[in-house]
């Protein structure tokens, strides 16, 4: 329960700093005095000033703002205020948030592909053999590759996985394996698990990526997972399709589960979070980085702002809507993880 709370502290704090860095250095750049430069909520812990902001450290050690010049309620006014900024550069400091999110998320996956590699599945080399499985038993080894299953050729992890499932419940597999370039035989008795599946008890190895590789699948990864989250947020707007939505609780438990995998999981995991909160804070609705956008671009487009008093009585009433939203996701969460509810 501990490891998991700290994993969950430890994820959120790391993706709201990077956004609200995101946010801060922009303002910066802009022109725009950042008055206060907060990582939690509530009161505050610690506090300091310096470069004319004041930094500080709160009680609730989840979520985290920037107070700018001109903006949530404070009335100064000057060019140093975001109020006095012209529409581009205050759409610039309010897309810098989720961008760096974004781009944290890219960074991370581009770390993973070529520090620690994905299991390679284009092939039937065995990376790991798991403990109490027959694949151990038997003296399968790291480095292996599996050729033939009871007669049949397989050249990729895929056909070898199916194949293994066909054979395996009319009785002992007849496994072909190449070891140092001679193949050897070596038979199998596969049971069932405790879920049913009739399981050999190996992982694929691992391929690393050169740099430029790496570069190229962190963002074909972040492009397919992009579409798929808007696919995903889509669907369960419309209704169309059964997505499970995850909240604080769920996000806290797949964060300790990923967590006592390893770091390379952790990061993973962490990547995919990222972009997950990056393109959300975008979405077009009131409070959210996005609904901001959607009133600097009717200014572009008319010439012409909408008083504050409006902008910021809509923005409440969306802040209103996605906190009960949240706390009807976070109910259902602990339906699901806690009592086994769908």
């Amino acid at each position: 329960m501990v490891f998991t709370l700290l994993s969950f502290l430890l994820v959120i704090s790391i993706s709201v700093l990077i956004h609200e860095l995101g946010h801060f250095w922009a303002a910066r750049l802009s022109g725009v005095r950042v008055n206060e430069f907060s990582l939690g909520m509530g009161p505050k812990v610690l506090s300091v000033e310096r470069l004319g902001t004041q930094w500080s450290l709160r009680v609730v050690p989840i979520g985290g703002f920037v107070k700018l010049a001109g903006m949530e309620g404070d009335q100064t006014q000057g060019e140093d205020t975001f109020e006095g900024k012209g529409p581009l550069a205050r759409a610039f400091i309010l897309v810098s948030g989720a961008l760096c999110n974004v781009l944290l998320a890219f960074a991370l996956a581009a770390m993973v592909l070529h520090f620690h590699g994905v299991m390679d599945t284009s092939s039937t080399v065995i990376g790991e053999t798991m403990e109490g499985y027959p694949a151990r038993e038997v003296g399968i080894s790291p480095g292996d590759r599996i050729v033939e299953v009871n007669g049949v050729r397989v050249g990729d992890w895929g056909s070898m996985a199916k194949t293994i499932r066909r054979h395996a419940p009319l009785g002992p597999l007849y496994l072909g394996i190449e070891r140092e370039g001679t193949v050897i035989y070596k038979t199998v008795m596969i049971r069932k698990d405790d879920s049913g599946a009739y399981l050999l008890g190996v992982r694929p190895s691992l391929r690393r990526y050169t740099p430029l590789e790496a570069l190229r699948g962190a963002y074909r990864y972040s492009v397919n997972l992009a579409f798929g989250i808007v696919k995903g947020i889509l669907d369960w707007a419309l209704g169309r399709n059964p997505v499970e939505v995850s909240g604080p609780v769920g996000i806290a438990v797949a964060a300790g589960d990923v967590a006592r995998r390893g770091l390379w999981e952790f990061l993973a995991f962490l990547s995919a979070l990222n972009l997950h909160l990056g393109l959300v804070n975008l979405l077009p609705f009131p409070a959210l980085d996005g609904g901001r956008l959607i009133f600097v671009a009717f200014e572009l487009v008319f010439r012409r702002r909408i008083p504050e008093r409006y902008e910021g009585m809509i923005h409440y009433l969306g802040f209103a809507f996605l906190m009960a939203l949240m706390v009807w996701i976070t109910w259902r969460d602990v339906q699901r993880i806690v009592f086994g509810l769908r």
